[in-house]
């Protein structure tokens, strides 16, 4: 069996220590130790994992003994650094006829199937996008509550306001005797309409009967846009979703430019982004040929980038749910895209090659590859919200009370401006009426000296209008 260390189908470790001596022996690898007995031991290396398991069944059911086969050269065990031929590796050491079967999940291609046979399916994985979990974004903030005045929501709310007050202005024309003169004119009426829309009342109402059914149909039309505006905010409350900057691979790639998208070296899946047609393949192939920084070598590296910049991570779903399962620190985005089976290699026309694929299927109808999966690489959803739903605090309902706070602080703007107005009409009121006091009483004075000469039988002078140089003493 040629093979490599790799998690979690492949790992080499050492014995752990007993915690006391009632307890069995462990393995341990990577500073963690597994409650199971050896599977298989070499040269005093513990080996585990996903194949191990696979193997160790198979050997109890069809009586046979193996041994494991390492690459000797070391750039073979790292992803991306020895060669690409089918003549190095673990693909190698079976063309090479060194090993029976490579003990990997591999995917099936043109190319390798000139130098192997491949069994039947063992695995299935597609490719997906990968995030760290603090770069969702929940759809409840500290905006919610402005959010739901979309653009129709104003649309509605002008349009309601502009037709029912041009209905409201056309009838005041035919029914000036029926109007109040508060409410006559297009601005009043803009302001009637305005000041029931924000639910101040307004001290006069229409008094004719049509006058008065455009009032109600407006009061009907406010209820309906509180409606429409209620049942938003609840279901922007009700369904709190933690949702990623983007849900698609063209997003990722194409429509957030600061945002940057790896994969590993040395897997299929540059091969298969090469052979799509799709545009956006196109681009994204020539961005990792221009990025080589985009490349890296181990899930880890593209778990560590992603953790601390701007960086998605495009990789098999299996291997990255095994990396962090049982932790919420990263974000899976399903696209599942190039999906395929993994399958064991094996010697070309390797003579058992059918016994070992009868028992592979025997097992997978029997659920046990399942079992075996899920043990050593996860659920399928491997970190679940703890609730649908987001208790909401200051911050989600902050922007109500801005809003309540920019009304008060504009009606005491307006207050104070609309007090500056009076005053200033008020002096100038002022002013008019000292001047027309004095010329009162001007006349009054004069009147009353007229009035003396004549119980007096003094002619009459009147000083502005008189013509000095006509005798009016002869006129009867």
């Amino acid at each position: 069996m040629a093979s490599f260390p790799y998690e979690p189908y492949f790992m080499m470790g050492k014995k752990c220590k007993k915690p006391s001596h009632s307890e069995p022996d462990t393995d341990q690898f990577q500073m963690r130790c597994v409650n199971q007995k050896p599977r298989h031991q070499l040269d005093e290396e513990t080996y585990i994992g996903y194949f191990i398991d696979i193997f160790s069944a198979l050997s109890q059911k069809l009586n046979f003994t193996y041994r494991i086969m390492i690459p000797s050269n070391k750039e073979d065990l790292i992803f991306g650094t020895g060669r690409s031929d089918n003549y190095s590796g673990i693909v190698g050491l079976v063309a090479l006829q060194e090993a029976d079967i490579a003990m990997a999940s591999l995917s099936m291609s043109q190319g390798r199937l000139d130098d192997i046979d491949f069994s039947t399916n063992i695995d299935y994985y597609a490719r997906n996008l990968y995030i760290s979990a603090n770069a969702t974004e929940s759809n409840v903030g500290w905006g919610t509550y402005a959010k739901v005045f979309t653009a129709y929501t104003w649309l509605g709310t002008a349009g309601v306001l502009l037709v029912t007050t041009c209905v409201m202005w056309v009838l005041n024309r035919g029914e000036r005797t029926e109007v109040p003169p508060d409410i006559f004119t297009y601005k009043d009426i803009v302001f009637m309409f305005f000041s029931c829309l924000v639910q101040q009342g307004v001290p006069t109402t229409p008094m004719s009967l049509r006058g008065r059914t455009v009032f109600w149909l407006f009061w009907v039309s406010c209820v309906v846009l509180y409606a429409y505006y209620t049942a938003r905010l609840t279901s922007y409350l009700a369904v709190s979703t933690a949702s990623p900057p983007f849900t698609t691979f063209k997003g990722a790639v194409d429509m957030y430019p600061e945002w940057q998208v790896g994969i590993m070296k040395g897997t299929p899946l540059r091969t298969f982004i090469e052979d799509a047609k799709a545009p956006i393949y196109k681009l994204f192939s020539a961005r990792l040929d221009e990025n080589p920084h985009l490349l890296v070598n181990t899930e880890e590296e593209g778990v560590k980038r992603l953790q601390s910049e701007k960086f998605a991570f495009f990789t098999d779903s299996p291997n990255m749910r095994y990396v962090f399962m049982g932790s919420c620190a990263l974000k899976e985005i399903p696209i599942n895209l190039f999906p395929n089976f993994g399958r064991l290699g094996y010697m070309k026309n390797l003579p058992f090659a059918g016994v070992f694929d009868m028992q592979l299927t025997r097992m997978d109808d029997g659920g046990i590859l399942d079992r075996l999966r899920r043990r050593w690489l996860g659920n399928d959803t491997p970190c679940e919200e703890p609730s649908p739903f987001t208790e909401l605090d200051f911050t989600h309902t902050v922007t109500a009370f801005v809003i309540l706070l920019l009304g008060a602080v504009s009606a005491l703007v307006l207050l104070f401006l609309e007090k500056l107005h009076v005053k200033r009409r008020a002096r100038r009121s002022s002013a008019s009426r000292d001047v027309s006091e004095a010329e009162v009483k001007e006349m009054q004075r004069r009147g009353k000296k007229r009035k003396w000469e004549a119980l007096s039988g003094k002619p009459s002078v009147y000083e502005a209008f008189v013509d000095k140089q006509v005798d009016y003493s002869l006129a009867s």
